[in-house]
């Protein structure tokens, strides 16, 4: 399994700890330059927005931007943001639509700063281009450096879109007088401290990791679960075994896993997921949903900051360091799963995203010409003006 090293989503899930304060550094500074404190302070509300994993990044950081910024904050996914936010017909006021995405190809995000564009809003693309059209379309650009150029589920790229946001949440609350400078150091050195607190572990991660990967291999399919910010790490996940393996994968919040997903045929080869910090609300819920994946036979993991010992004797429980703030979590609570199935897709002779190859290939899907969207919202916005 040693080649199994160099698959590049394991490679990336190592090599986070490492690319934390450079990442960091790199964004503080280009955040600083984006707005001035009297533009930040007009702003009433920020709409985070993408596709893929740009949209589960705005879900797992809402609550952090919210509480850094103390304004109102909401994750749509474009589609919601173009055609059914109730944006009003005339000023839209002072608020901050953020679209990311690591490309800047994707034209529903483009499209989604179109539409707040014409009905007044600021705009603001998060990406590592300058030429695309999200580049060309959004007021201004939070430019970053990903170090991610291979085909790979995107587990950097990721990463790098979650620090872009709590950074920029922790500008604007100081901006606002929500937050002093001294508590926004904090946040920062909370960050790339917990971040650090993996490297020791990371020997025990990898091992565990190969270990599922053989266990989980021959599932049929998947699910991952959780809730709060521990549902946008289940939702990330399931993306990534889609891109990693191809094997269909359901994502369910834990009250409803327990209403319905409990009642599937064959839970034998339903390997699931289970994301669950220790000071959520929904903890008392993560472990009566374990103990049912237990009785019913699911071949299942718990991610958890908690003691394996909470947990049924039997499971398989990843235990990971405790984020000093809970909205910190989702930052690095993926990254066993990125590593296990980058595992297993050496083991099933997989190839990321099929390779790209036959079906997956040429303009199809994500690859497909969007540019219609893109000019709809221009022609509605030249409409406005005329």
């Amino acid at each position: 399994m040693n080649s199994a090293m160099e698959n590049p989503a394991v490679r990336q899930s190592l090599g986070l700890v490492d690319c934390t304060k450079p990442l960091c550094d790199d964004l503080q500074k280009k955040i600083e330059t984006l707005y001035t404190d009297e533009e930040i302070r007009n702003f009433c509300e920020v709409l985070l927005t993408g596709c893929g994993d740009s949209y589960v990044a705005g879900l797992a950081v809402q609550p952090a931007f919210e509480a850094l910024s103390g304004m109102r904050v909401k994750a749509l996914s474009t589609t919601e943001l173009c055609f059914h936010y109730p944006l009003p017909s005339g000023d839209y006021g002072p608020a901050l639509a953020v679209g990311v995405s690591i490309s800047g190809k994707a034209a529903d995000t483009a499209a989604a700063m179109q539409a707040v564009k014409n009905a007044g809003g600021w705009t603001l693309g998060v990406t590592e281009s300058r030429t695309t059209a999200l580049a060309q379309t959004a007021d201004r650009i939070l430019k970053h450096d990903s170090m991610e150029a291979e085909l790979a589920p995107g587990t950097k790229t990721y990463f790098t879109s979650l620090l872009s946001l709590l950074l920029l949440a922790v500008h604007f609350g100081v901006a606002r007088g929500h937050i002093t400078a001294d508590e926004a150091a904090a946040v920062r050195a909370d960050i790339e401290g917990y971040t650090e607190a993996f490297r020791p572990v990371i020997p025990t991660l990898t091992e565990q990791c190969m270990a599922l990967a053989e266990m989980l291999k021959d599932c049929r399919h998947f699910e991952t679960v959780g809730s709060g910010t521990d549902y946008a790490t289940a939702a990330f996940v399931r993306e990534k075994i889609y891109e990693a393996v191809g094997k269909v994968t359901a994502v369910e919040n834990t009250e409803d896993w327990l209403h319905v997903n409990y009642y599937a045929r064959k839970p034998e080869e339903i390997g699931t997921l289970l994301f669950a910090a220790g000071d959520s609300p929904a903890k008392s819920r993560y472990l009566e949903a374990a103990w049912a994946m237990d009785f019913i036979g699911r071949p299942y993991v718990v991610v958890t900051d908690l003691d394996a010992g909470e947990f049924p004797p039997s499971a398989k429980v990843i235990t990971l360091p405790k984020a000093p703030r809970l909205w910190l979590t989702p930052l690095m609570q993926f990254m066993p799963m990125t590593m296990l199935f980058g595992f297993m897709q050496e083991l099933l002779g997989e190839k990321p995203l099929r390779g790209l190859e036959g079906v997956w290939g040429g303009k199809n899907a994500i690859y497909a010409d969007q540019s219609g969207i893109l000019d709809y919202f221009k022609e509605k916005g030249d409409e406005r003006r005329g």
